[in-house]
C-alpha cells in the first residue's frame, strides 16, 4: 500500500536528523497515515530516490557537490543524510537547485548537456521517494527577494500586496497532484514522503532559526 507522510516523519523514523521550522503547528494532510500505517523504524528499504528543488539538493556551502554544476546536489544534503541509515540499501538523488515542476516530467537543458527527467530515476523497485517541488513554480525566490530588499532599505514591506497568496496556490496546486500521481505510478509500492519549506518570516516575530 502506498503511503504519504511528511518529513519529520521520514527524519525521524530513519533517524538522520532533525529539520527545524518557525511554525509551531504540524502541516495536516488528507492522506496522512494513522500510527498503524507509519513504517516502523527497522523497516529496510532497497531502493531510495531524492526529487525536488533546492531544499532537497542543497546542504552546507561548503560541502561537495556532484551532478551537473547546476543542481547543487550537496554531499551533507537531507537526502544524503536519510541514505545514510542502514535501512536504506541504494540511493539515488536526482534533486536539482531551480528545478520546476515541469522538470520532475521534463528533460532540462543544463550548461553541460541535458538533465534528465527526475522521474526517470524512478523504477518500479523504488520503495522510498522523498520530494520537494513547487515553490520556484509560484516564484520562490522573487518573493524571498522582496522581504530582503524592504529589510535592507528598512521600510514596511508590500510584498504581502505584491504576490496573490491564494492565486499562487491554486495555481500550483493540479501541478503537484499530477507529480505525486506520476510518482505513484511509476513506483506504486514507494513511501512517498513530501517535504515543506520552511517558513522565513513568522507573524510573531523574529525566528532563530530562520535566521
Amino acid at each position: 500500500m502506498k503511503k504519504f507522510l511528511s518529513v519529520p516523519a521520514a527524519i525521524t523514523m530513519l533517524a538522520a536528523g532533525t529539520l527545524v521550522s518557525c511554525s509551531t503547528e504540524s502541516p495536516e494532510s488528507s492522506q496522512s497515515p494513522t500510527a498503524s500505517e507509519t513504517p516502523a523504524d527497522s523497516a529496510t528499504y532497497q531502493e531510495y530516490v531524492a526529487l525536488g528543488d533546492s531544499y532537497s539538493a542543497m546542504g552546507s556551502r561548503t560541502a561537495e557537490t556532484t551532478g551537473p554544476a547546476e543542481c547543487f546536489r550537496s554531499a551533507d544534503n537531507y537526502p544524503s543524510l536519510v541514505a545514510q541509515h542502514e535501512g536504506v540499501k541504494n540511493f539515488v538523488d536526482a534533486t536539482c537547485s531551480s528545478a520546476v515542476t515541469a522538470d520532475i516530467f521534463s528533460t532540462r537543458a543544463g550548461s553541460e548537456g541535458p538533465i534528465e527527467a527526475q522521474l526517470e530515476s524512478l523504477t518500479k523497485d523504488t520503495d522510498l521517494v522523498t520530494i520537494s517541488i513547487g515553490g520556484n513554480d509560484i516564484g520562490f525566490p522573487d518573493i524571498a527577494r522582496c522581504f530582503q530588499e524592504a529589510r535592507a532599505a528598512g521600510e514596511e514591506s508590500d510584498c504581502a500586496s505584491r504576490f496573490n497568496r491564494d492565486e499562487m496556490t491554486n495555481s500550483v496546486n493540479e501541478m503537484l497532484f499530477s507529480v505525486y500521481n506520476s510518482v505513484q505510478q511509476r513506483s506504486p509500492e514507494a513511501h512517498i514522503m513530501v517535504t515543506g519549506y520552511m517558513p522565513l518570516i513568522t507573524d510573531e516575530g523574529q525566528c532563530e532559526d530562520a535566521a
